[in-house]
């Protein structure tokens, strides 16, 4: 492990009850919760970088770099919570490619997601918990919409153009998140 130092850092009374909760439960010290989920936080950035380029990559191979990408949002079907999302590339609703959205009540906002078949396992996000490792797979959204759907309001884009000219800087993390403990 690295060389440590002493910092001080100042938490809300909220995130200082989860810290004193995780500590015990992930069986480390208070100061490996934060570590951890710093770390946590810097590699599933890392990731979600690296599988938003490939997902796009992956759709340009397949319908080339000029093809336009529509997506959209429209209200629970049923039963379910979870907005219903649209997508075409062209003029054609793929059958291998889904859009998915998240709504963020608070902030009257769905974030829309492309879901692309099948897990990429070079673009899993793994880290340390205290004793636990969490694996998953964290992605940006390809964009935010209004909630609730305004049904005049898209998000559309040239699928070369999806590609970042400048895509957000990797934090510095450890090229393995995980690490050897006792």
């Amino acid at each position: 492990m690295a060389e440590s130092k002493q910092q001080t850092y100042r938490f809300d009374d909220e995130t200082i009850r989860i810290i004193d909760y995780l500590a015990p439960r992930l069986e480390t010290s208070k100061a490996g919760v934060i570590r951890d989920a710093v770390r946590a936080v810097a590699w599933f950035i890392r990731v979600a970088v690296k599988q938003e380029i490939d997902d796009v990559r992956q759709l340009i191979e397949r319908y080339g770099e000029n093809e336009r990408i529509t997506i959209w949002a429209t209200e629970p079907e049923g039963d379910d919570d979870l907005p219903v999302g649209h997508l075409l590339i062209g003029d054609v609703e793929p059958d291998d490619v889904r859009a998915i959205g998240i709504v963020e009540p608070e902030a009257k906002r769905v974030h829309m997601f492309l879901s692309m078949p099948g897990w990429q396992t070079e673009n899993l996000g793994v880290a340390n918990l205290g004793t636990h490792v969490l694996l998953t797979q964290p992605k940006f959204p390809l964009g935010v919409l209004p909630w609730p759907p305004n049904p005049k309001l898209t998000i559309g884009a040239r699928l070369g153009d999806l590609i970042p000219s400048e895509p957000l800087a990797e934090p510095p993390v450890p090229a393995d998140p995980i690490e050897a403990r006792p």
